[in-house]
């Protein structure tokens, strides 16, 4: 069994990869987010 220190640095680190991944769905989502309002705009759709 680990020591509270461990556990804690292990959870930091859990969370600092779920907040990268959160950050790149963002990214992406901002990505999809950005072109459907091109597509909104007069003359975006063609």
């Amino acid at each position: 069994m680990g020591s509270l220190f461990e556990e804690l640095e292990a959870r930091e680190a859990a969370a600092r990869v779920r907040v990268e991944e959160l950050e790149a769905e963002v990214a992406e989502l901002s990505g999809r987010l950005e072109l459907a309002r091109e597509g909104l705009e007069p003359g975006g759709c063609r």
